[in-house]
């Protein structure tokens, strides 16, 4: 045992101890370098991550602005001019963006029971819809005519289709939902340019006025 040991001794005696803070030195180096490379990929990683969220905001602005106008157009199903008996059903139109809107066309369709839930589902020259040349800002009326939609089991709505300012086609369903349609509103639902056009009544008087 006391040979071993006194092996070892010699051993430790001619290491060449030189050379350990060169190794010291050399795994402090490694160390760093690694930080360093870590540092650098999180800071590309956070700089990757904030250009892709600048990008889903650029997005959502470019989305937003597309859809300012459209956004502020509505319709909706406001009842019989005079009386369940021998009245008109009415279709109830808001404008409440700053501009007209263009080739509008409203349809009649039902949002409960059975029939018909958008207007594509209904032959294009089919009395249940109305044409209308331009809407401008505010609150309207068009007359549909005398349709008799309203069963006990059933609830109708106004699907409207038109171009805003910028030309965009766009459709709010029955159910409220707005939706860009890649072709003009007579052509989407396959309507005639001899279709006819109806008359707006005001609810209010137009803003600007």
């Amino acid at each position: 045992m006391t040979a071993v040991v006194q092996g070892v001794g010699d051993w430790m005696s001619k290491w060449d101890w030189g050379d350990v803070p060169t190794w010291v030195a050399g795994l402090v180096t490694a160390l760093a370098v690694s930080l360093s490379l870590l540092q650098v990929a999180r800071e590309r990683a956070d700089r990757l991550a904030d250009e892709r969220q600048r990008e889903k905001d650029e997005k959502r602005r470019e989305e937003e602005a597309r859809r300012a106008q459209a956004s502020h157009v509505a319709a909706w199903y406001a009842g019989m001019s005079g009386g369940i008996d021998g009245g008109s059903d009415l279709a109830g139109l808001s404008n409440a963006s700053k501009l007209p809107i263009y080739e509008v066309v409203v349809t009649m369709v039902l949002v409960r029971g059975a029939g018909p839930r958008q207007g594509t589902e209904i032959p294009g020259d089919d009395e249940r819809r109305a044409r209308v040349d331009v809407v401008p800002p505010g609150q309207w009326r068009v007359d549909l005519g005398k349709l008799g939609w309203g069963g006990m089991h059933t609830h109708p709505g106004i699907e409207i289709a038109f171009r805003d300012a910028e030309g965009r086609s766009w459709k709010r369903l029955g159910t409220g939902q707005l939706d860009p349609i890649d072709e003009a509103p007579l052509d989407h639902y396959g309507m005639g340019v001899l279709f006819p056009y109806s008359g707006l009544q005001p609810v209010q008087e137009p803003r600007g006025t």
